[in-house]
């Protein structure tokens, strides 16, 4: 019989199962409303999404989850990009992000118990020159060796390498595919020296759990990884499995690991309310033409003389401003730590039809046939129609 102290450590191991992810998107326009569905039916708490295709750095909230991005600069043609979306519960627990390129982007979170470190990565493909490969992993170095030696390092992302199913000691396992290719090698020794664990290795699935990228020629490999160090043990990693059933438009699978590991979250902090100009009232004509004309009105009414300062010029022009503004907007109330969801174009009807779609996707996958592929193929262009129609509109 288990004991009452044995069952209240296991059931809080339990609740402490943190779900990631990794998956290659081939580009984030057009497909985020897909990849929010399926994160949201698979309830990942981080998921790294590489060769994003998305210009330059930052963090927005979209739905339930903050993702933060880097990609190459805004007069720059998109070609890599690398993002990390987290679920908005652990909002609080951020420290720190750091945009180290455009293919490398770092986050991290500091919980009760330890720190954690999360790097969402999109290496260089077997085509590029040895150097620019070479260039990356030593970026890669770079950033790992200025992470704390106590913090749980979560390593994310395709690293377009084939490491085969050699066994190494701590490093990886003979569950794998038994191809390996020079950036294979690359990985491998990477991870040798920093003592590194390249988890798809270790677990014995069958092989349509562990490849990640396939084409319709038939070609399949396992390139997009999972990777911890030594401060997270074996026994914590509890699973890691790649999901053919996902759709999202891309040749690569998710690849999804529980961890068991604690992660306290941080409370929020107490809301403090504040009073604001009700500027969503312009997307109105009348709105706008109603604020101009006061402002128009009050602005015949201030007198400004050659003797008034700058500064006593600008007071009576600003007081104008906002006397047009209240009388026109009006008011509302906001909580200063409320965030704002950034695609309000993301509503329940694009969720239903992004459904329609994975369940045409999921009897296509159960029966490959001609007819089939059609049906999907019929349902996903009209389903994409319309919501271009709800984005634009």
């Amino acid at each position: 019989m288990m004991t009452t102290a044995r069952l209240r450590k296991k059931r809080s191991w339990k609740k402490n199962t943190v779900k990631f992810a990794t998956q290659n998107i081939l580009s984030w326009s057009g497909r985020n409303h897909e990849i929010l569905t399926e994160l949201n039916n698979f309830h990942i708490d981080f998921c790294a999404i590489s060769e994003t295709k998305k210009k330059g750095k930052g963090t927005v909230c979209i739905d339930d989850y903050i993702l933060a991005y880097s990609g190459e600069q805004k007069e720059e043609r998109a070609h890599a990009g690398v993002g990390l979306l987290i679920h908005r519960k652990y909002m609080n627990n951020i420290e720190n992000i750091e945009y180290i390129s455009e293919r490398i982007i770092q986050v991290t979170l500091k919980f009760p118990q330890a720190k954690w470190c999360l790097l969402s990565f999109y290496a260089p493909d077997i085509s590029k020159p040895k150097e620019q490969r070479e260039e990356f992993y030593e970026d890669l170095q770079y950033v790992i060796d200025q992470i704390p030696k106590d913090a749980l390092l979560i390593m994310m992302g395709n690293m377009n390498a084939r490491v085969g199913n050699m066994p190494v000691p701590g490093v990886k396992q003979r569950f794998n595919e038994d191809k390996i290719n020079d950036n294979g090698d690359l990985l491998t020794n990477f991870c040798s020296m920093n003592s590194l664990q390249i988890n798809n290795t270790f677990f014995n699935h069958k092989r349509i759990h562990k490849i990640t990228w396939s084409d319709s020629r038939g070609w399949q490999s396992v390139i997009d990884y999972i990777i911890t160090n030594r401060n997270i043990r074996p026994l914590q990693i509890l699973d890691m499995t790649a999901f053919r059933t996902l759709d999202i438009g891309s040749d690569h699978r998710m690849v999804i690991a529980k961890l068991r590991v604690l992660a306290q979250l941080t409370k929020k902090p107490t809301w403090r309310i504040i009073s604001k100009f009700n500027v969503e009232a312009f997307q109105y004509e009348s709105t706008k033409l109603l604020y101009a004309n006061r402002l128009s009105e009050k602005l015949k009414n201030v007198t400004l003389t050659p003797t008034d300062t700058m500064d006593l010029q600008w007071e009576n022009i600003q007081d104008c401003i906002v006397k047009a503004a209240e009388e026109s907007l009006g008011m509302r109330t906001v909580s200063t730590n409320a965030s704002k969801k950034s695609m309000p174009w993301f509503t329940p009807e694009i969720k239903e039809l992004a459904q329609e779609k994975r369940k045409a996707y999921l009897k296509y996958i159960s029966d490959p046939s001609i007819e089939q592929r059609s049906a999907y193929r019929e349902v996903r262009n009209r389903v994409n129609v319309r919501i271009r129609e709800i984005k634009e509109g």
